[in-house]
């Protein structure tokens, strides 16, 4: 198993990405009107908006994860409601929710450990 602290690191990451992602546009609108930028040429800019390089990485581990881990993390992390409701809304306990989310992030760990390079300089 994976160090403690090193999984604590992960959830933090997984944190920063949940605050990043909803601050995004998640459902392909623009955040502002058309006509806010329309003089200025940059009416696309908001959807095409990237992550930072940190927050992408966590991002692709996320998607590798099957639905079954993946759905969990993100209605814990993404929505801003009581554990009871999410865990209803999934249709699943709130202990099965909490487990999944665990297992979810010790994956994401682990997806994070194989993509990082080796670090030679070190």
């Amino acid at each position: 198993m994976s160090d403690p602290a090193a999984i604590h690191i992960t959830r933090i990451r997984i944190a920063r990405w949940a605050k990043a992602c909803r601050g995004r546009v998640l459902n392909g609108w623009p955040s502002s009107s058309a006509f806010t930028h329309a003089n200025e040429g940059d009416r696309a800019y908001d959807l095409v908006r990237d992550l930072p390089p940190d927050l992408a990485e966590v991002d692709r581990a996320i998607a590798q994860l099957p639905p079954l881990h993946r759905d969990p993390l993100r209605a814990f992390h993404l929505t801003k409601a009581p554990l009871e409701v999410k865990a209803s809304r999934m249709r699943i306990s709130r202990r099965t929710l909490m487990r999944r989310v665990e297992l979810a992030e010790r994956q994401v760990h682990l997806n994070l450990m194989s993509c990082t390079p080796p670090n030679f300089r070190a």
